[in-house]
Formats: C-alpha cells, structure tokens, sequence
C-alpha cells in the first residue's frame, strides 16, 4: 500500500470515528503514522472534560478498529 493510500484511509477512518464526538471546546484533531504505530493528538480549549477525554479514546479505538456496520446484507 502506498503513502498515500495509507493517508486517505487514515483520514477517512479519523472523519468517520469523530462523527458525534466533537464537542465546542475541541480546537483541533491531527494524525500522523509510521510504520505500525498511528499517533492522534486533540487539542481543547481549557482543560479537558471527562467527556472529552471519553470522546477522544473511543475515537481512538474506532480509528484503529472500525465499528461493524449493522444491518448490512452480504
């Protein structure tokens, strides 16, 4: 897989995992990889919630595993 195939997944995958999970005070969410290892940072404004900090690993966990799409027929 190339480079850029790499970051369009990457990008697409962090799009989909933030959906409903961006709250007023996140200023910024950035991603990068190398090799194996996929890094996301989140910047807010102030000190974090502990919603936020909920919100931010399970954008985590979704942007490394994907959620099962329900209902769908083979």
């Amino acid at each position: 897989m190339t480079d850029l195939e790499i970051r369009t997944k990457l990008l697409l995958s962090l799009q989909r995992a933030l959906l409903g999970a961006v709250s007023p005070a996140l200023r910024e969410v950035s991603c990068g990889w190398q090799a194996k290892q996929i890094t996301l940072r989140f910047v807010y404004d102030g000190e974090i919630s502990e919603a936020d900090f909920d919100a931010a690993h399970i954008v985590g966990a979704e942007v490394v595993i994907p959620p099962v799409n329900k209902g769908l027929q083979k």
